[in-house]
């Protein structure tokens, strides 16, 4: 197994800088998320781990040793690619033995990965077809299996699960974790699909513009982003991010569509005019039976989404709108006024100027 180091990485393309200085440690045996908006650097760095490209500064290192020099397969590592790559005019069975083959592995060490690959992924029965008689779900675990047999050091997943239906999506999320549970090998998976980073990482990497702007697990990144830009990019629906003034004592959204005394603020908040207010859709709740100190407002329901024992609505409070999450099979109806409370414990403070988080 492998753990991968990445010091000072830049990656320039002319005279466009894709990667700024990526610095990042990821242990062995982790599953590493990097998510971020489509032109973030994200699969660029992929490819400089797996060696595919050449940085233009800084090194990859795999288990304390500089690989910069070295090609893809003296890096020990397999990739699987969101256009799956497979061989059209061959089977399944010599898609997964074929890479096996080049490597010189004996025939009877590949027809048992093979057939371990094949039963572990539910491919046994596919194994004489061609990848045009296969669904996108299964051309997606053969692709997986041609990784697998080679039984790399680590994984390199770039958005695989990008051209399958949501239904597909969910299934095959649960194959890749499982795959990693069996095996124990460190994976490196890009997505711009944040759902699938909170589902399946370890560590989730933010990426911005070439730039790390977060990294943690799930639950981190999700209660304690470090800047707006995360607390905007993780969770879905995304967080309500509006600005607040101070007045008289109290912070203000709006026109006084929701008013908090500054002591419910965090520390660092306090003495800021005006700050950035994230509210997560999750903690807005009706206000019957919140604690009297919750702040509350009132909202009409401008558009409802239902989704089975929730539902989204999307408020109308005043010149704003908001957007909560609202469980339970009793559904409000558009132009509904709801009154909604949350607790100040789960709000998110950012400063307008730097845009970072504020935390006691």
């Amino acid at each position: 197994m492998s753990s991968i180091a990445l010091r000072g990485l830049v990656r320039r393309f002319g005279a466009v800088t894709t990667l700024h200085g990526i610095d990042l440690e990821i242990a062995d045996g982790a599953f590493v998320v990097l998510v971020g908006p489509s032109g973030c650097g994200k699969s660029t760095l992929l490819r400089l781990v797996a060696g595919l490209d050449q940085p233009s500064a800084g090194q990859v290192l795999m288990n304390g040793r500089v690989v910069n020099d070295l090609g893809p397969a003296e890096r020990d590592v397999a990739m699987v690619f969101q256009n799956y790559s497979l061989y059209p005019h061959m089977t399944v069975r010599r898609n997964l033995a074929f890479g096996l083959e080049n490597l010189r592995v004996p025939p009877g060490q590949i027809a048992a990965r093979v057939d371990e690959a094949a039963r572990v992924l539910e491919l046994t029965e596919l194994l004489e077809r061609k990848p045009a008689q296969l669904s996108g779900g299964q051309r997606q675990r053969v692709a997986m299996g041609r990784a697998m047999v080679r039984q790399p050091q680590a994984f390199l997943f770039d958005e695989p699960l990008s051209n399958l239906d949501a239904q597909l999506r969910a299934s095959m999320r649960v194959e890749i974790k499982k795959l990693h549970r069996r095996n124990g090998r460190t994976l490196v998976y890009v997505t711009h699909d944040q759902v699938e980073a909170m589902t399946l990482a370890d560590i989730i990497v933010v990426m911005r513009t070439g730039r790390i702007e977060q990294a943690g697990s799930p639950a981190e990144v999700f209660e304690r982003p470090a800047n707006l830009f995360v607390a905007g990019f993780i969770g879905s629906p995304a967080m309500n991010l509006r600005a607040v003034e101070r007045h008289d004592g109290a912070f203000t959204l709006g026109d006084d569509t929701l008013r908090m005394a500054a002591e419910l603020a965090p520390a660092p908040a306090r003495s800021l005019q005006r700050a950035v207010l994230g509210i997560r859709p999750d903690d807005l709740r009706p206000a019957a039976g919140a604690p009297v100190h919750w702040p509350r407002l009132t909202a009409a329901a401008k558009v409802v989404e239902p989704m089975g024992s929730e539902c989204i609505v999307t408020l109308g409070a005043g010149p704003l709108e908001l957007t909560a999450r609202l469980h339970g099979r009793s559904l409000p109806s558009e132009g509904d006024a709801l009154e909604l409370a949350v607790d100040p414990a789960t709000l998110h403070w950012f400063d307008p100027q730097s845009e970072r988080a504020l935390y006691p």
